[in-house]
C-alpha cells in the first residue's frame, strides 16, 4: 500500500490553496447559489403580484361592462313597458337612439316568446329556437 507523502502538502502553494483559495471559492459558490434562490423567489412574487393586478383590472373592466349592459337592459325594459305593440320598430328605434345598431337585441315576452329582434339575422333563428324550447313548444 502506498501512502501519500505529506511533504507535498506542506509546501507553500498547497497551503495557500487549502487555506485561502479553496475556502473563498466555496464561499463564492455558496453566495452565488443563495443569491440565485433569492432572485428566483423575488421573480415569482413579482409575477404573482402582476397576475393579481391584471385579474383585478380585468374584473373591474368586466364589472363596468356588465353594469353598462344592465343599464341598457333596464332602459329597454322601461321603454318597452310604456305602450304596446309594434315591438320590432320600437326595438329598432331604441337601437338607433342608444347606439346599439351593431349589437344583438332581443325582446322576449313573459311566456318566453320572441317578441322582437334587432341584430344579426343568423342569430335570430337560434334565439327563436331557444325561446321555443324554453316554452316547450319546439
Amino acid at each position: 500500500m502506498r501512502r501519500f507523502p505529506l511533504k507535498s502538502w506542506r509546501a507553500l502553494p498547497a497551503q495557500l490553496f487549502l487555506l485561502v483559495v479553496l475556502p473563498f471559492a466555496i464561499l463564492a459558490l455558496a453566495i452565488a447559489l443563495m443569491s440565485l434562490g433569492l432572485h428566483q423567489e423575488a421573480m415569482r412574487s413579482m409575477v404573482a403580484e402582476r397576475d393579481v393586478r391584471s385579474a383585478r383590472s380585468s374584473a373591474a373592466f368586466l364589472g363596468s361592462r356588465i353594469e353598462s349592459e344592465q343599464t341598457v337592459a333596464e332602459m329597454l325594459a322601461l321603454e318597452m313597458a310604456v305602450g304596446s305593440g309594434d315591438y320590432e320598430n320600437r326595438l329598432a328605434d331604441f337601437a338607433r337612439l342608444h347606439n346599439r345598431q351593431g349589437r344583438n337585441l332581443a325582446l322576449v315576452g313573459n311566456d318566453g316568446r320572441l317578441l322582437a329582434y334587432a341584430g344579426e339575422p343568423s342569430l335570430q333563428d337560434a334565439i327563436q329556437g331557444l325561446a321555443l324550447s324554453q316554452t316547450g313548444i319546439g
